[in-house]
């Protein structure tokens, strides 16, 4: 099982230029993180750490999947995750402007940036809102066709009753004065 000290990387001694790292996000992953959601789901992350004096940017890529229910036919499916983020790795003390989110600012002393936090919640940009994939050119359709047949046929003649106007029922009705 994995740990969270497999989801950082070293700062300290990083040659200028550019250093790439891989990992994988399986679902052990998310069980490491307190506090967090977890996704079902296989994940890649590469990072590209480009060191320049006082400054380490970061270009991180997520791909991967998770395993969902369709939201349209409720059949399992493998949803697509991908994603292009950067993160700049400041020492304490340098010039700053303003603070910004993408920004992390790091002692001169420490030896190592965790990543695992930020990998979660790239994962989770990384995500379609709806759980759902376009499924119509696929060879081997995944889709409950038996959910989607029930989804596109027209209204039945009983339902149709319930969705009359209730007032026009009333207009029968014989009041005596």
């Amino acid at each position: 099982m994995a740990s969270l000290r497999d989801f950082r990387i070293p700062i300290k001694g990083l040659p200028e230029g550019s250093s790439l790292w891989e990992y994988e996000l399986q679902p052990d992953f998310f069980s490491l993180l307190e506090g967090v959601v977890s996704v079902d789901g296989e994940f890649y992350a590469s990072v590209d750490a480009f060191k320049k004096p006082g400054i380490i940017q970061l270009d991180i890529s997520i791909t991967g999947h998770k395993r969902a229910s369709c939201d349209i036919c409720l059949t399992q499916i493998q949803v697509p995750a991908q994603g292009e983020y950067t993160l700049y790795c400041k020492y304490v003390g340098d010039h700053m402007d303003e603070l910004e989110e993408d920004v992390i600012i790091i002692d001169q002393e420490q030896s190592h940036l965790s990543l695992a936090m930020y990998f979660y919640e790239y994962v989770l940009l990384s995500l379609p809102i709806t759980n759902r994939i376009d499924c119509e050119d696929m060879p081997d359709r995944p889709c409950d066709d038996e959910v989607l047949d029930k989804m596109q046929d027209p209204i039945n003649d009983d339902d149709k009753k319930e969705n009359e106007n209730p007032w026009d029922t009333l207009r029968d009705i014989q009041i005596d004065s």
